[in-house]
Order: C-alpha cells, then structure tokens, then sequence
C-alpha cells in the first residue's frame, strides 16, 4: 500500500500550483538544500542529501517480506500494527495520533484543511525549522490565509507520505495589507500614530504601488500577535520617512533630540494644523540634511538664532573703540557705513566678540564683502512667516512685503528701519500663535498699551497718547519717558514728575534742511535724540541751520551746519538765550527766537540785536548767561541828529531827515550803523563812503591740489574723481567754492556734496553781502512778502542764473538812506532800464512805433520766470540781422523779442533731464507715464529744457513751475536727498 500511495503522490505533485517552482526545475540546489517559501533550507534533516533514516525504517534481513504466506516460524515476532487513522489511538506507538501519523497521509479522511492540520503535518515531518517553530508556523499560515485559505499547500501536505518532498509543498507569500488592517492593526498595538489620519497618510505613502507598497508592508510587524512596535517604525524610517530617518540619525548623534520618538515627532511636524509649525518642520529636517555631521551647524537648523539683529550706535562703538583707536579709524566713521550698508554694523560687532583680531580692519573686510551680513533672521524670513500665517497686511502679498522692508531697511529712514528690525526676530517663530505673540510684543502696539494705561491710571495720559506713543517710540526721550513712568509703578507723585523735556526746535530745524535738500528722512528723529543726549550742542545746530543765510555755497551755508554746528547763528543763540534767561528747558521760547533771528529781526529788537552782534560773537553762546546779557543794550542807541546833520551838511541826507528819521525804520537803522562813521569824516568824500555798502568780496580762488587732497580724504574720489571736478570747472567757479566748503569737515554722507555742490549751480558767495544789504533794507520797510533770509538766498540764486539781469540794478537801491528813497530807487531800477538799448535800435529800425510799446513787450519777457539769460544779448543779435532792412525789421523785428521756443523734445528726454538732475524718484517708464499725463505738458517741458537741461537751475524751474501751475507726476519741486545711480 506504501508503495502505491508514493506513486500516486509522484504522479500527482506537478498538478497543484506551487507545490514545485514555477520554473519547472528541481527545488533542490546544487549543495542539497532548497529553497522553501523564501529560505534555502537543507533537503532532509540530516542536511547531506541522502535519504534520512527516519524516512523509512531498515529492514531486518531476518523478517520475512511483507508479501510472505501467513505461515510463520514458531518463536517468529509480530509485525507493529498499524495505525488506524479515525479511531483517536496512536495504534502504533509512534506517537502520533490518526491524521498526524506519517501512515495516515493521503488518506480521504486525514485532509488537510485548516492551519492546525498543516502545522501538524510539518511538526510530524520533524520539519518546523522551516517556519522555527509550531507558533510560528501557525502564524505563517495565517498571514498566508488572509484573503482565502492556501489551498495548493493544504492538498500537497495532505498526499506527502514519507516527508521527504515535504520541502516542495510551498507556503504562498501573503497579499499585502490593506492600509485599513495596517491601521487596525496600529490600533490593536496601542500605537499611538502622529498623524490624525492613519489610512490617508498609508495611501499617500503608498503611491498606488499594489504589488509592494512599501507603508503597508512595514505593517507586517504589527499583524497576528507581534505587535512589533519598533520594527514598524522602523521599516518605516527606512523605506518610507527617510528624511525624517536621516535626520533624527544626524541629531540625535548630536544629542540635539532623544532618540525615542525622534522619529515619530519628525513624521508628525507634516501634519500640525499650524502652517507655521508645518513649514518650521520641513525647514528643519531639510537643513539638517544639508550639514550632515556638523553638530554646531545642525543645532542652528533646531534653533536658530534671533541676534544679535539690531546693533546701535553705542554697542557698535563698544566693540570697535578697543580695536578701532589704534589704527586712527573712528567708530563714527564705522557708523556712517553702518547707515547704508544692512547687516554690516551686526556682522562686525559678530567678528569682534571674541576680542580684537590682528587687523581689525580684516572684519571690516569680510562685512563689507557681505553686503547681506545680517546676522539672524532678517526680511525674507519675517515676510515668509507673516505670509504662511496669513498676517500680512490687508491686500499685501508676500513679495510685496519682502519689498517693503528691503526698502525701509536700506533706505535713509533710521526709525522705519529700527521699526522693521525690530520684528526680525519674530521671522523663526515656530508656530502662528507664537508669531502673533512676538509681533505685538516687538512693536510699539504692547508696550505703548501698558504705558499708556499706566498714565491714564494717574490720569495723566493724553487723549494721543497711543499715538505718539507709537510715533515716537524709537527715540530715546520716548524710551526715558517710558522707564520712567515703569519705574514709578503705583507712584503717581513720581509718575508726573517723568518729563524728558522737548527736542529742540527738531520740526523747525528739518523744514529748513528740507527746503535745502539736505534733510535726512529721519531728520527729526536724530535731531530728537541729539537734543535729549546733548541739548546745548543740539541748540547750537539748530541756530546754525535757522540762520544760516543759504542752503549752498555762499558765508556759513546750512549744509555746514551738519559737521560744524559753529559755523553760522551763534550770536542768534547767544542773544536768544539771553532773552529765555539762559533756561534750556524753555525749548518754545528759544526757537522762536531763533526762527526770527534767522528770518532776520525788524524794528528796534532788530536794532537792539545789531548793537549786540560783535559782543555776541565774541562770548560763549552756550556758556554762562551773564556775558550774554551784557551784550545786550535795553534799548537801541538811535541818535537821528548826530546822523542827519552830517548828511545834510554835505546834501545827502534824506528830505525832511530831522523829522523824518525817528519814524523811518530804515533811517533808523543807517544811524545805528552809520553815525560813528559819519562822526570821524574828515569832510563830505569821507562822509559819503560811511553809507554806500561795500560790494561783496571775491574770494580768492580755490586751491586746487589742497582741495583734491581734502576731497580725497573724505573718500569721494570713488563717487566723482577730482581731476574731472577741477577739469570742468576753473579755480574761481563757485562750484569748487561750494565743494571746498562741504568738505570741510567732511560731510557724513558725501551725496551731500554731490546734492549741494553737483547737482546744480551753487550760489556765487560774493553775491551774498549786497543782497543782504538789499533784503535787510527791504525787510525794513515792509516791502517783503517772505523773509530777509529768504530774499537774501532767493536774490543770490537769481544772480546765479542771470548776474546782468534786472536784479543786478536794483542791487544799487540797497545803499537808500530812508524807506521813500528805497521804493523811488527800486522802481527806477527795473526792466525798463534793462531794455532801453535794445529798444532804441528796434524803434529806430522800424519795429515798434513807439518806444514804451517795446519797453512793455521786453519788460514782459524779462519778469518771465521762463526767460534765458542770454535773453537781452539774444534779442540784440536778432536785430543786428534786420537793422539794416526797415521792410525786414518792420516785419521781423517784433518778433525778436519773443521767447525763444522749446526745442522739440519729448517726455522721455524729459525725463533723462529729470533724472541726471536728480529730480525724479522711481522707475524711467513710471516717470514717462507720469510725464504724459501731467497738466499743461507742453508748458511745464519748456520749463525742464529752460532751466535743467544746460545747467539743472533748480530753483529756477521750481518758480517756472509754479507759475504755470502743478508740476509733473514725476517732479519733485523739493527732492529727497536719496542719490540717483544715473548720476
């Protein structure tokens, strides 16, 4: 019967599916070992390839053969008896009961048809080292049924007889999870997952690969009873996070996080509702990548710093001074680059934290070869924060915001760039809620909240307090005024006592540098702050810049006033601080004095401060109050008679002077100025010379190699070489007057020089005596509209563009000994004066019937502000060309005294003439555009191409402008100081 049962086994084997490979060769191996369900195993257990002892007993030469007649021997044994396989007795002793014994395979009513059966079979084969054990055998059968039974291994076990080819009888593979059993099967474990979802995020790891999916097979680990917690995540770390696995294995060496649940933290950062968190974590996991074994860099990706990203002046210099002092190189000149160049005063204070190198000059060479030296996080980072969680301005988008604040950081604003700095370190918060936080706390909003309530809790807070609160709040005096009140808590005695004071005369002294075109952006804050740390220093430059009597070139000009507060106003200040007994905190009092000294005084306080001037310049202004005082008479020394009979003697004094000059402001003035002279006068030549004004003093020339040399110092050979400077214009040209003025000291900022002296020509300094001789003598009789300052700077400035003009006659008025004799002169000394050559020869030829035709018509064109001033010099070489043709010149010759036309230009020259100028801000198109829409066009190019485009007149244009109505888009009658690349 055995022998039956093994051919009907070999006849039957190759007819059940993956009982043999699928190849059709013999499983068994070159060495005698086969490969069974994915492991190359031994053919037999006694591993050398013959057939196993145990496969079928010996058999005894003495027994007779099994087919042998039933007669035995006497004495002969028994044969074993056999194994009936449904009885549930081990008939034969082997052990194994029924289904179980070797002898019961193949039988009908042993099938194998469940797990239990099979591991029975293979435990009865001595073969459960394929699987390791029976459990483990079970648990194989199990994975292998999870869709349906193995049937084909279920048929193969149940025909092997004699277990030798039990090794053929292949357990298939199991399927593959599904990712709801991988999950189910998470669940059961007690894993607790990082992800909200655990099947979305199985198929979305997935990748809709069916065959190997590469989460759901790491589930394997946690299916049937092994729960293998750790081989799950980390098959997972392996084949599906292996970002996160690389990461965790960088951070962890670096001890920079624990290693259990490194990976599952990595895994969950995906999937945090906080954007902010969501993005901190790929950041994180993707810089750590990047560094590889670089522990210190790796700790920057986890924690990355938030300073130091607002140096000041006072820690840049704490850390320069020491180093900086030896090699001559003053930290103010460390903070001038400091203002333009982001990031550079941080990366050097970075460079010398740990000491003073070598040169220190080798730090500055590395922040100033890293212009985006910013240390910590700077615009991107904050605008990319805001942006993810969605905490932007209204409208804003995220480029818009990294604009706006590369603007405010990089432009001349210090307190919009303190502002912006300020929040840098809100730019590595790691979630949204953090973010807010930082926000409120890094901007004026928190802290101006808390003051405010402080002072309105001792009602002593304003209605604007929030708002100026916030307005002011980067200047030191606000920040005085805020510890202050912090400091006094529930004191409201001490809390009302917390008075910083007022800067000092700030908005009046930045309206005059703006008018100038020299007023920082953050004019106003510096002056604040200057004024609160050094006040008598911020009064001295304050009367420096409301009395200096030009912007440009010219005796103490306002852009000196920036390196030497002395230059101009002294005796302003002196006399004011006189008038305010010397009390620096009357602030109010102070400036408006000093406003209308520099607008210049009228009436008897006028004379008053004359008498005192020479007194004045020579005391302290800022010293002690009783020298001043001294300087000062309590009433004007106006003696008429001691003037007038002079004058009359010699008969020049002015009609009915006795009676006449006690009520006449400007004769009270000449007897001020002139009675000492006219008492001295030997006779009436003598006399005479005491009342004409002197006419303003010509400069020597300037000293060229001196001046390139300061030029150089300065460092503005980079910007305009001085060899070009002194190439284009000659020694005595006020240009180089104004750049040997600007120079020295050197200015902070040297587009200053490029602004003032460059940008346009610069007032002739020998102008300046006779038009302040005129405008005060004017101002005196109440024929100015404006100001003695201002006439005086407007009066120098037409010189400029036109000396032989019209102006250049009433020059002389400035010499008149009474208001009458002022107005008579200044009438007689206009246009019509000017034009009476030019006039002759047009009404002698033939072009006008009359002279007073002509005289109106060129009048007209002289009060222009449009004329050229070659005007007069035009019309006559016009007539030169008709005089000799009275047909031609009856014709013509009106025509000659009309203004030239504009040449035929466009807004884009235009806009090049704006540009070089310096007159334009933005982009060339937006100027075009701005060019083209503008009112009056043709009007206001005539004004450009008269008056920019030869020689950049500016104020020359701005009153062209005016008087034909709104300037274009594009023009700015009173530019920014913020320097074009085009020029």
């Amino acid at each position: 019967m055995t022998t039956h049962r093994a051919r009907l086994l070999v006849a039957l084997i190759p007819v059940f599916v993956g009982c043999v490979p699928d190849d059709g060769s013999d499983p068994e191996t070159a060495d005698g070992t086969v490969e069974i369900d994915g492991t190359v195993r031994d053919v037999g257990p006694d591993s050398d390839g013959s057939e196993p002892d145990a496969a079928e007993p010996e058999p005894d030469p003495d027994a007779a053969p099994p087919d042998a007649a039933p007669d035995m021997a006497p004495g002969d044994a028994a044969p074993p008896p056999a194994e009936i396989c449904d009885n549930g007795v081990d008939d034969d002793g082997d052990g194994a009961v029924d289904c179980i014994d070797r002898e019961c395979h193949g039988v009908e009513a042993c099938a194998v048809d469940d797990c239990e059966t099979a591991c029975g079979r293979v435990a009865a084969c001595e073969r459960l080292d394929i699987f390791g054990d029976y459990d483990a055998c079970l648990d194989a059968c199990a994975r292998a049924s999870r869709r349906e039974p193995p049937q084909n291994w279920f048929t193969c076990l149940q025909f092997e007889e004699n277990c030798r080819l039990l090794q053929v009888c292949r357990l298939p593979d199991p399927p593959p999870l599904t990712c709801d059993e991988v999950c189910v099967a998470a669940d059961g474990c007690g894993l607790e997952l990082p992800f909200p979802d655990c099947p979305a995020e199985c198929e979305d790891r997935d990748g809709g690969d069916p065959e190997a999916p590469p989460f759901a097979l790491c589930g394997e680990a946690l299916v049937g009873d092994v729960c293998d917690g750790d081989g799950f995540w980390s098959c997972l770390g392996d084949s599906v996070y292996t970002a996160c696995a690389s990461r965790c294995e960088v951070s962890v060496a670096c001890n920079l996080e624990r290693a259990e649940g490194c990976l599952q933290a990595c895994v969950g950062e995906a999937s945090l509702e906080d954007p902010l968190a969501r993005l901190r974590g790929r950041q994180s996991t993707q810089c750590i990548n990047r560094v590889g074994d670089d522990c210190r860099r790796a700790d920057e990706c986890l924690n990355p710093q938030a300073g130091p990203v607002q140096v000041d002046r006072a820690t840049l210099c704490a850390a320069w001074d020491p180093c900086g002092a030896q090699f001559g190189f003053p930290c103010d000149e460390l903070w001038f680059i400091a203002q333009d160049q982001p990031g550079f005063a941080e990366c050097v204070v970075a460079q010398l934290q740990n000491g003073c190198p070598d040169d220190p000059f080798f730090a500055l060479e590395a922040c100033l070869g890293n212009p985006n030296g910013q240390l910590g996080p700077g615009c991107a980072e904050l605008c990319e924060a805001r942006g993810v969680c969605g905490m932007l301005p209204d409208g804003q988008e995220q480029l818009e915001c990294l604009q706006e604040c590369s603007q405010a950081i990089q432009g001349r604003d210090g307190e919009s760039a303190q502002r912006q700095r300020a929040l840098f370190p809100c730019g590595i918060a790691r979630t949204c809620d953090e973010l807010s936080e930082c926000l409120v706390d890094n901007s004026p909003v928190s802290a101006c909240a808390a003051h405010c309530a402080a002072l309105d809790g001792c009602g002593l807070a304003d209605a604007d307090c929030a708002e100026r609160c916030d307005t002011l709040y980067f200047r030191a005096r606000q920040g005085a005024l805020r510890t202050c009140v912090d400091d006094a808590g529930d004191d409201c005695d001490a809390m009302a006592l917390c008075d910083p004071g007022l800067p000092m005369g700030c908005a009046e002294r930045c309206e005059r540098q703006a008018l100038c075109r020299i007023a920082p952006l953050d004019c106003e804050a510096l002056c604040d702050d200057e004024s609160f740390a050094d006040p008598l220093t911020a009064a001295r430059r304050t009367a420096c810049v409301l009395t200096a009597p030009l912007c440009t070139a010219g005796l103490s000009p306002v852009s000196t006033c920036a390196g030497s507060p002395d230059a101009a106003g002294q005796a302003c200040l002196g006399y004011c601080r006189a008038q305010t007994g010397c009390d620096i905190e009357a602030v109010e009092p102070l400036v408006d004095c000093l406003v209308r000294c520099g607008e210049g005084f009228v009436g008897d306080e006028g004379l008053r401060f004359l008498e005192a001037r020479e007194c004045l310049e020579r005391a302290n202004p800022a010293g002690a109050c009783a020298p001043l005082e001294a300087c000062i008479p309590e009433a004007p020394a106006v003696d008429c008679p001691a003037w007038c009979d002079p004058l009359a003697a010699c008969d020049a004094a002015p009609a009915d002077c006795g009676a006449a000059c006690p009520e006449d402001p400007l004769s009270r003035l000449r007897a001020v100025t002139q009675v000492e002279c006219l008492a001295d006068a030997a006779d009436c030549d003598v006399a005479m010379a005491c009342y004409v004004d002197p006419e303003g003093e010509v400069p020597p020339p300037v000293d060229v190699v001196a001046l390139c040399a300061d030029y150089r110092a300065c460092g503005l050979e980079d910007f305009f070489p001085c060899q070009l400077l002194i190439q284009e214009f000659a020694p005595d040209d006020a240009t180089l007057r104004c750049v040997e003025q600007a120079i020295s000291p050197c200015p902070p900022d040297p587009f200053l020089v490029i602004d003032l002296c460059l940008g346009g020509r610069p007032g002739d300094p020998e102008a300046l005596a006779p038009c302040a001789a005129l405008c005060e003598a004017r101002g005196r009789c109440g024929e100015l509209e404006d100001s003695i300052r201002d006439c005086t700077s407007s009066c120098v400035n037409t010189l400029q563009r036109d000396p032989n003009g019209a102006l250049a006659n009433t020059l002389e008025c400035r010499d008149a000994l009474s208001c009458p004799d002022l107005a008579e002169c200044i009438l007689n000394s206009g246009p019509a004066r000017r034009c009476a050559d030019v006039c002759d020869r047009a009404v002698g030829c033939g072009a006008f019937p009359e002279e007073a035709a002509c005289i109106d018509r060129c009048s007209a064109a002289l009060l222009d502000p449009r004329v050229p001033r070659t005007y007069l010099d035009d019309v006559g070489r016009c007539l030169d060309g008709v005089a000799d043709d009275p047909v031609a010149c009856a014709a013509e010759g009106a025509a000659c005294f009309d203004l030239p036309p504009v040449p035929d230009v466009d807004c884009e020259g235009a806009c090049n003439v704006l540009f070089q100028c310096g007159l334009a801000d933005g982009d060339f198109e937006e100027c075009i555009i701005g060019c083209q829409g503008a009112p009056q066009i043709e009007e206001q190019l005539e004004c450009v191409f008269r008056f920019l485009a030869d020689r950049c007149d500016i104020e020359g244009f701005s009153l062209c402008a005016e008087q034909i109505g709104p300037p274009p888009d594009p023009v700015d009658p009173e530019p920014q100081p913020e320097p074009q690349p085009e020029r």
